[in-house]
């Protein structure tokens, strides 16, 4: 199961906040974003359960002001790969 989880971020947390995030092993991708939310973070699970108490075990944190969590029902494509033509 992939989950995509967006954070609003309490101020000045936000390097903590993404610290911990990228030492979560289920968390493959973690971005800081601007827009609405301060982070996005992509993370994959093996079963419904897990993902649910990763999440709320996330959310629990004080310097999480807000969130939204989408569980991806299909991945079109995923990881890929290309190569930057950079003209030197």
């Amino acid at each position: 199961m992939t989950a995509v989880l967006q954070l609003k971020v309490e101020g000045n947390a936000l390097p903590e906040v993404t610290e911990k995030l990228r030492a979560e092993k289920q968390m493959v991708s973690v971005y800081e974003v601007t827009g609405d939310y301060d982070v996005i973070a992509i993370g994959k699970f093996t079963d419904t359960d897990g993902m649910n108490d990763q999440i709320k075990a996330l959310l629990s944190d004080e310097n999480i002001r807000e969130s939204n969590t989408s569980v991806v029902l299909n991945a079109v494509t995923e990881n890929e790969q290309f190569e930057l033509d950079i003209n030197e």
